[in-house]
């Protein structure tokens, strides 16, 4: 099972989860993205855990910055 804890005062959550909350096929693209990105995030082993987490910390800070 993958869990997806929001982020909610990231640009991206504020911009393209809630804005588009009504439009059900925007949401649904946006949601599948992200669950898609946490079950592959799954995959890596522990050996790997700190890659992950730098890469994830790289994506998010740059879509930060580009919805800036």
């Amino acid at each position: 099972m993958t869990f997806v804890d929001w982020n909610a005062n990231h640009p991206f959550y504020e911009r393209f989860v809630l804005d588009n909350c009504d439009n059900r096929d925007v949401f649904n693209a946006v949601v599948a993205i992200i669950y898609s990105m946490a079950a592959e995030l799954k995959v890596f082993d522990e050996d790997n855990r700190e890659l992950v987490e730098i890469w994830k910390a790289i994506f998010s800070s740059n879509l930060r910055t580009l919805l800036s």
